[in-house]
C-alpha cells in the first residue's frame, strides 16, 4: 500500500495500538486504568493501521497491559511489518516473549522492557518470583534477532536509590535507552502517589545530572519524561477509540479526542491540532525517539 502524502506529518508519526488491559504482574504505582477491557479482534486492528500508514504513521508501539498476551498478537504484528510500520513493543515479561518470540522475531524493530531494581528487587515490585532472570535471558535472544532493546523504570522514592544500578546494568546488557518515567495518577499509581508521595523535582534533577555525567552513560541514552505536561502520547483502542496519554487535568489521565471508525482521521487529527498545548508536548515526546 502506497503511503499518503501526510508521510512527514509529525502528527500521528507514532501512535500506540492499546491491545489488552491484562497483564501478569502486579506493580503497586500500574497506570493502567482497566485491566479487564475488552478485547477486540485484530481486524479492526489492520483496519485502523491503513488508515494509519496511509496518512503516514511512521511507527505503532504495542502497549497494555501486557500486549503479549493479545491472542492475534502475530497476525497484527505481521500485518503491520508487511505494510512498513516500524514496530515497538513494550512488556515486562521475558517469560511471555519467550513464548511468543515467532511473533516478535522478525516483526518488531524494538522491544522496551519495564525494569524496577535489580534481580530480587525487581521480582518484589512486579510481585512474580524468577521474573528479572526471565527477561535477562529473553534480551539475549532478542540481541540475537538484532532486535534494539530499551529499558524503562518508574521512578518512586523506592526506586531512586537503585538508578545507578540499573543504568550499570542496562550499559552491561547493550540496551540502547533508559526511560525514566514519573508517576502517573491513574490505575493503581493515584493510590500509590498519595500514599508514598513522589521524588522531590531538585532531587531527580541532581540525580539525573549525575547519571548523564557517568561513564555509563556514553553507552545508554537516559531519556526522561516528568508527565506533568499534556500531549506525550496518542492511543488507539481497539473500538478506534483514540485518546491522548497523558492528560493529568482529567479523572483518568486520558483525555477521549474521537473515534477513527465513527469521524475519519483527518477530523480527529484537526481536533488534537486545535490544541497547541497537547500538539507541542507530543511533537516533544517524540522527537527523543528515532523514527
Amino acid at each position: 500500500m502506497k503511503k499518503g502524502q501526510g508521510a512527514d506529518n509529525l502528527v500521528l508519526s507514532s501512535v500506540g495500538f492499546k491491545l489488552t488491559g491484562a497483564c501478569e504482574y502486579h506493580c503497586p504505582f500500574c497506570c493502567e486504568p482497566d485491566r479487564s477491557q475488552k478485547v477486540y479482534p485484530v481486524v479492526n486492528f489492520t483496519k485502523i493501521s491503513e488508515m494509519l500508514w496511509r496518512h503516514g504513521t511512521k511507527r505503532l508501539c504495542f502497549t497494555g497491559g501486557d500486549p503479549l498476551l493479545y491472542k492475534e498478537l502475530y497476525e497484527v504484528l505481521s500485518y503491520t511489518t508487511r505494510l512498513g510500520f516500524k514496530n515497538v513493543l513494550l512488556t515486562a515479561n521475558g517469560r511471555l516473549l519467550k513464548k511468543n518470540i515467532k511473533a516478535v522475531g522478525g516483526n518488531v524493530d524494538a522491544v522496551r522492557f519495564s525494569v524496577h531494581g535489580i534481580r530480587e528487587k525487581h521480582d518484589k515490585v512486579v510481585d512474580c518470583v524468577g521474573s528479572f532472570e526471565e527477561m535477562e535471558s529473553a534480551i539475549a535472544i532478542l540481541r540475537d534477532l538484532r532486535v534494539s532493546i530499551y529499558a524503562a523504570t518508574v521512578v518512586t522514592n523506592e526506586s531512586v536509590d537503585d538508578l545507578c544500578e540499573i543504568l550499570k546494568w542496562c550499559a552491561a546488557e547493550q540496551i540502547s535507552h533508559l526511560f525514566l518515567f514519573e508517576l502517573m495518577k491513574s490505575g493503581a499509581g493515584k493510590e500509590y502517589v498519595d500514599n508514598k508521595g513522589t521524588v522531590d523535582d531538585d532531587a531527580l534533577r541532581s540525580l539525573l545530572e549525575r547519571l548523564r555525567q557517568s561513564d555509563d552513560a556514553a553507552k545508554v541514552e537516559i531519556i526522561h519524561y516528568d508527565y506533568k505536561s499534556k500531549g506525550d502520547c496518542v492511543l488507539i483502542y481497539g473500538n478506534g477509540a483514540i485518546c491522548i496519554d497523558p492528560y493529568p487535568g482529567s479523572e483518568n489521565f486520558q483525555l477521549y479526542v474521537g473515534n477513527i471508525f465513527d469521524e475519519g482521521l483527518e477530523k480527529i487529527i484537526e481536533r488534537i491540532s486545535a490544541d497547541p498545548e497537547n500538539v507541542n508536548g507530543y511533537v516533544e515526546h517524540h522527537k527523543k525517539y528515532s523514527l
